[in-house]
């Protein structure tokens, strides 16, 4: 009984889902080459089919993220589509919200019109992805539309292997509503709230990172790293726009986006610093949102919690929801945001499907997330031959790895299945030593990229308590490099190249039986130095997606000159040698090898 579940918004992708277990995943910016890439995601149809080894008749239903959701029949970079005539009207349709919230308030009649309206607008998605799913892919089973939610839910529940836990959705929005609060218990989900989309606490994070001169919806992460470099002291002005109350968020003034924007900087000093605004945003977003979490693990005596929706990209905020003393243990789904929609919607209608028969399809701890395409041997040394680049065969790799780690080089891993969801896990990585104090700035330039959170540490099960402590109940969470945890002062000395401003890192766990490489390289590198980690970053250049192919890994390599480049087996050295630091300073680049 499989399921295809897809989602046609921002990081359109698609998955394959067999009773209850993920099967492919794939989102299409890795195949189009467009960061989060938006509309019908045939590309990643095709390729989760081929990588299941599923025909189109063998789907049983298709499911389909997300009910209000406006269709764009092509695929576009994430804001490409308001180029288009129908994404004129969503931006005028939200245009003309902001103005009747300021005017009229967001009263629950209003969100009712509103609604009503948004859906009549969209009507024409459903028979348009159905026609398509017939006439373009061959694919003749139903196809059902369901709440964008209620899949982000379903996809953290029947992942996280535990039956009975607090289910929490939270985004910007999404079909009306910017969360869900369920409690799951063997099997089910029972809805205990729902708050609407004007109560947003996603959206509020939003608008202060477009004030602090960032792009809304795709760079909070900066805000959370300079969060740490600022003061908490615009605070109580935050806390008059939204809080939480009764396990909901209240949007105190009833304002949404233009109108939120423009109060919030009527309510701000004009000179504000935006490391001090990115702190005090960071404080409400853990405050109210521990204060919601809080509320329903004591009101249902759920203490695991599983969580998905885009807030949860925040990984400091994980790391205080794990802290709250209602809270035994976490499970962050690792494509938390909406590119994880696929995944959801083909796992609750995966569910559906089984309750028609009778059965029921309990949670089950997720094993990894290699879901994508991989290339064999034969395939990436036809790639090399034809580009013209030396390389050479290594019979060791995680050795070579660790050797040239050691020796302060920088390193680029390619192997095995792509990733799902926005974390490279070691298979699209690029890997350093993480005891350079300047690591950050200066690979920061290396691959154009502006980032303010420091680049996470790998490291293995036995030695992870040597690095972290008051992680308990994070373990899971911290193979999938979701959560934040306090640094040992050992850790600390060894490796400042990845420790935050605020003791903390974003620790990966490397299972070895999932990737004994990965693990090996680890464990080499620590026999080497007596360092007990290494840097993982993703693949990828500034604003562009994760590679996905070795042509793509091969045009990396080619811009950064300083990687040493494995793919698979096969070693690609790096056009300019780096010399070691002296004293911890910046590595410079000595003459190019040819």
């Amino acid at each position: 009984m499989k399921v295809l579940g897809i989602t046609d918004g921002v990081m359109a992708g698609a998955a394959v889902v067999d009773e209850g277990r993920i099967l492919s995943a794939v989102n299409e910016e890795r195949l189009c080459r467009l960061k989060m890439a938006r509309g019908f995601p045939q590309a990643s149809i095709r390729e989760v089919l081929g990588l299941s080894g599923t025909s189109p008749d063998e789907i049983s239903l298709v499911a389909v993220a997300s009910t209000h959701e406006f269709y764009c029949p092509d695929v576009v970079p994430w804001n490409g589509w308001f180029q288009k005539d129908r994404g004129a009207i969503s931006e005028a349709f939200r245009g003309f919200a902001s103005e009747a919230v300021r005017l009229v308030g967001s009263s629950a009649p209003f969100q009712s019109v509103y609604y009503s309206l948004k859906k009549s607008l969209c009507a024409g998605r459903p028979r348009a992805i159905r026609a398509r799913f017939r006439d373009e892919l061959g694919i003749q089973s139903p196809v059902v539309f369901l709440d964008h939610h209620l899949c982000h839910a379903w996809s953290t529940y029947l992942t996280s292997g535990m039956e009975d836990c607090l289910v929490v959705s939270v985004d910007g929005g999404g079909d009306g509503l910017c969360a869900r609060i369920l409690a799951g218990k063997k099997g089910e989900l029972t809805s205990l709230a729902s708050i609407p989309a004007y109560d947003s606490i996603g959206n509020f994070y939003a608008y202060i990172t477009h004030l602090a001169g960032f792009k809304a919806h795709r760079d909070e992460g900066k805000i959370t790293g300079l969060a740490a470099h600022g003061r908490p002291i615009y605070r109580d002005i935050l806390l008059s726009f939204i809080s939480a109350d009764e396990g909901t968020f209240r949007n105190r003034k009833r304002i949404y986006y233009n109108s939120a924007l423009k109060s919030l900087r009527k309510a701000l000093p004009s000179n504000f610093e935006i490391a001090d605004l990115a702190a005090s945003v960071q404080s409400v977003l853990e405050s109210e949102m521990g204060k919601v979490v809080s509320y329903w693990a004591r009101k249902t005596g759920l203490g695991k919690i599983a969580l998905a929706g885009g807030v949860f990209a925040n990984v400091r905020l994980n790391q205080r929801i794990l802290e709250l003393p209602d809270v035994e243990s976490i499970f962050v789904f690792p494509a938390r945001g909406d590119d994880g929609l696929a995944a959801g919607a083909a796992l609750l209608g995966s569910s559906q499907e089984a309750k028609k028969k009778g059965d029921v399809i309990l949670p089950s701890s997720l094993p990894d997330v290699f879901l994508g395409p991989s290339f064999t041997d034969e395939e990436i040394e036809r790639t090399l031959k034809e580009s013209g680049v030396p390389f050479k065969k290594v019979a060791d790799p995680a050795a070579e790895m660790a050797r040239l780690l050691a020796e302060d080089e920088l390193v680029a891993r390619f192997d095995g299945k792509m990733e799902y969801g926005p974390r490279a896990l070691g298979h699209r990585s690029i890997l350093y030593r993480p005891d350079d104090p300047s690591l950050q700035q200066w690979l920061n330039d290396a691959l154009r990229r502006t980032e303010f959170m420091p680049f996470a540490p790998v490291t293995t099960e036995e030695l992870y308590p040597t690095c972290f402590f008051g992680m308990e109940g994070a373990e899971v969470a911290s193979r999938f490099m979701t959560v934040t945890g306090h640094c040992t002062e050992e850790f600390k000395r060894l490796c400042p190249g990845v420790v935050h401003v605020d003791g903390t890192a974003r620790p990966q766990i490397v299972d070895p039986e999932t990737d004994p490489i990965y693990a090996g390289v680890i464990r080499e590198f620590h026999r080497l130095t007596g360092i007990p980690a290494i840097v993982n970053t993703s693949f990828n250049l500034h604003d562009e997606p994760i590679v996905h192919s070795p042509e793509d890994a091969l045009r990396a390599w080619r811009e950064v000159g300083i990687l040493h480049l494995f793919l698979s087996g096969f070693l690609v050295p790096a056009r300019t040698k780096r010399r070691a630091r002296e004293g911890g300073g910046v590595v410079e680049p000595r003459k190019e090898n040819r």
